[in-house]
């Protein structure tokens, strides 16, 4: 739409009078702060800035239809409580926007709990500030439930994952039933992997996805051995990991020799009965790693 002005200054009697003329019938939306604590009123059109100065849980009541947004646009989760008219926001320390949906001026309750306060009620295993997450690791068992809570604090060392011990005392095949909640509908992924911690890695397929997932099931076969179980993403989560007896169990077959060819190495290996692929890893300096082709099918035999 296109905007006409019109500045008029004159003067009289030594005083200066102003005229401003306009024909847009747009008026810019108001912008204003509403507290983390107590009750305010927001209104369809304006936009309400909401500061947090550290992660916390933000109870929201209210009849209204809102959307809270952090400062890339990422609209934050609700998460439903027993309380009618009552979410609750899991956020970072930052800025954020509320944007009202309903028409006419809605009263909005908003209480705030800093998730320091929380963290033991979300998390079993907490990550602190003094706790560096590339080697913490506490030991679970299976059919334990267990909750954690992810990637929130900036006080965090090396935070964007949570790591577990699993000891296995004979073959199993796992069954991981996982939820994951993240607190953005956008934003990072879930990734699941399982590896060995005895010197050597076998090839175990991990798990990436996105969005809240409810009881996504993962599988794998292990043998005896001792696995660290990695699970990184941006919020709430809790999982259960169950096992059963199998004989289905990748085996570790032995290098025999390794020839120079045109284009890199012939590695002959040891055969496994019944086995229909084979994964080759090098070592990288810090761990086995699977190499760029990773997977053989098996030759018949």
């Amino acid at each position: 739409m296109k905007i006409n002005k019109y500045l008029i200054v004159t003067s009289l009697a030594g005083a200066f009078v102003l005229f401003l003329n306009t024909n847009s019938s747009t008026v810019q939306a108001a912008t204003i702060q509403i507290p983390t604590q107590g009750t305010s009123y927001v209104r369809k059109g304006n936009t309400y800035k909401l500061h947090l100065k550290e992660a916390g849980r933000v109870t929201v009541n209210t009849n209204a239809k809102i959307r809270i947004y952090n400062s890339i646009d990422w609209e934050a989760i609700p998460y439903s409580t027993d309380k009618k008219n009552t979410k609750e926001y899991y956020l970072r320390s930052g800025n954020y926007k509320v944007v009202a949906k309903n028409p006419g001026s809605r009263k909005i309750r908003i209480s705030y709990t800093k998730l320091t306060k929380l963290r033991k009620q979300l998390d079993d295993y907490p990550i602190y500030r003094t706790t560096n997450s590339y080697t913490y690791s506490p030991e679970i068992s299976l059919g334990q439930k267990v909750k954690g809570f992810s990637d929130m604090f900036s006080s965090y060392k090396n935070s964007t994952y949570h790591s577990y011990t699993l000891k296995v005392d004979k073959s199993q095949k796992l069954t991981m039933g996982m939820n994951s909640m993240p607190v953005y509908y956008n934003g990072h992924r879930t990734i699941i992997t399982m590896q060995s911690k005895n010197g050597f890695s076998y090839y175990l397929p991990s798990s990436m996805f996105n969005g809240r997932q409810d009881n996504k099931k993962i599988t794998w076969y292990v043998a005896k051995g001792e696995y660290k179980l990695n699970i990184q993403t941006r919020g709430l989560f809790n999982f259960k990991i169950t096992g059963e007896n199998t004989d289905q169990v990748p085996v570790k077959n032995e290098v025999t020799k390794l020839t120079p060819v045109k284009d890199g190495l012939q590695v002959d290996f040891t055969k496994s009965e019944g086995a229909t692929e084979y994964v080759i890893y090098i070592n990288s300096g810090s761990g086995y790693i699977p190499a760029a082709v990773p997977r053989i099918k098996a030759s018949p035999q």
